[in-house]
């Protein structure tokens, strides 16, 4: 199950707040209030000690919800002794936690946190609409409906990826509110799309493939 995230891309502000999206979704309501949520920056690095803090605040179980929820801004402030810290945090996840890193560029971080987060790209203005969490609604959709939606939003790999991270979030919240063996099956569908993707195959006819099995 998605346990860790990097938003690239844009700018400062706005990966801040698509971050910020990403955790009132989890959380359901204002992250900046919750006892469940934690964001760590730095003026001009974040280090070794934040994260070891972190770590100890990851481990305990959440105060009010089903989830905790850490936000790493600028995680290209990291020093090195940081990211090899965080590393290991991200290899073994404590449960009920999902770790949102913002960047604005991947290649900032050592490979061995990349590989370990999924990417989500922000981009443009109008890719940054298409990559807000006001994704479509596919439920009772047809045939042609479902391709129509994954021409919209899969035009490319990239694009292809975010809007499986994006449904992935979303059937991960759903199913932590309402457990059910069928979104267990869905975020199963999810993730072997998204591998599928990283194989490069038709972004467009894999994504059209996973709605059609999502409406089911």
């Amino acid at each position: 199950m998605l346990r860790s995230l990097l938003i690239v891309g844009g700018n400062k502000e706005k990966r801040w707040q698509f971050a910020l999206k990403i955790a009132q979704e989890n959380l359901k309501e204002n992250p900046l209030s919750h006892p469940d949520f934690l964001s760590i920056t730095g003026l001009k690095s974040i280090g070794i000690e934040q994260i070891r803090e972190l770590e100890k605040k990851l481990v305990l179980k959440p105060y009010q919800g089903k989830i905790k929820i850490t936000i790493i801004n600028e995680a290209e402030k990291l020093t090195l002794p940081a990211q090899n810290a965080l590393l290991k945090t991200l290899e073994e996840p404590p449960a009920n936690s999902l770790i949102i890193l913002t960047a604005a560029k991947k290649d900032s971080l050592l490979p061995t946190i990349i590989s370990r987060c999924r990417i989500v790209r922000l981009r443009d203005e109008t890719e940054l609409e298409k990559n807000s969490l006001e994704i479509p609604e596919i439920q009772g959709k047809r045939v042609g409906e479902c391709l129509k939606i994954a021409r919209n939003w899969a035009k490319t790999k990239e694009e292809a990826i975010s809007f499986c991270q994006l449904l992935l979030l979303k059937e991960r919240e759903s199913l932590l509110n309402e457990p059910n063996i069928k979104k267990v099956r869905n975020i199963v569908y999810i993730l072997k799309t998204i591998r599928f993707l990283e194989s490069n195959v038709n972004p467009i006819l894999a994504t059209g493939n996973l709605l059609l099995k999502l409406v089911k």
